[in-house]
């Protein structure tokens, strides 16, 4: 072997370690940021809002599907929840929830319809919002961030025919919660059987008597009740 290249294999043994080492170091430290404990958020002092809802909800014979987006968050920063800050709306809110549910009970007097329901809600991230009222699909993509089962009490209250003032009341109980980054910050939406009580207000429409099949625009918003 000639002396350049005696030098080269010197030179170049030493270099490997050291770069192995550096890979090795970087690899520990982003283990070491992934791992950390991410910040809970949705869960607030008692007499605050955890989260604040727009949505619809779809009403076909005893089936409901409810969607919509987040508007609020508590402890996640307001100018981070919607692309665009200065515009509002499903087509830029980084966070949605889709929910399925069944009729459980109904009871009628005189204008006043009570219906009780029982199913399931999801709560997504997405980096790059594609929410459309006119397919309510796109509120069910993205990172699932949270599941839970959820129980309904909606009132209607008929001003008219074929169309309601509605209130209702909403139990939350969470069953599962997993981590999501946002401006790199790792954020946890509550933890499971967390419990939160939520209201809304809004104003349903029927399209079809005996099926009956109706569409209920809702706002509203939830208190942690417990968990």
């Amino acid at each position: 072997m000639s002396a350049q290249n005696r030098f080269s294999a010197r030179f170049w043994i030493p270099l490997f370690i050291v770069v192995a080492i550096i890979a090795a170091v970087l690899a520990f430290n982003t283990q070491t940021t992934h791992a950390a404990t991410p910040q809970e958020v949705g869960i607030p002092p008692a007499g605050q809002n955890a989260i604040e809802i727009i949505g619809k909800i779809d009403q076909n014979g005893l089936a409901f599907n409810s969607y919509g987006y987040l508007t609020r968050i508590n402890g996640v920063p307001d100018d981070q929840m919607f692309t665009d800050p200065a515009n509002h709306s499903e087509a830029t809110a980084r966070f949605t929830y889709a929910s399925t549910a069944n009729l459980t009970a109904r009871s009628v007097i005189e204008t006043l319809f009570v219906l009780d329901a029982a199913g399931s809600t999801t709560i997504y991230y997405n980096d790059m919002p594609k929410g459309d009222f006119k397919d309510p699909n796109t509120f069910a993509a993205g990172t699932a961030i949270a599941t839970a089962n959820e129980r309904w009490q909606t009132v209607i209250n008929v001003q008219s025919p074929d169309t309601g003032i509605a209130t209702g009341i909403s139990e939350f109980t969470e069953s599962s919660a997993t981590p999501f980054t946002l401006n790199n910050t790792d954020y946890q939406f509550g933890h499971a059987n967390l419990v939160l009580r939520s209201s809304f207000t809004g104003e349903g429409k029927r399209s079809d008597k005996i099926l009956p099949k109706s569409v209920i625009i809702i706002a509203g918003n939830a208190v942690v009740a417990g968990g």
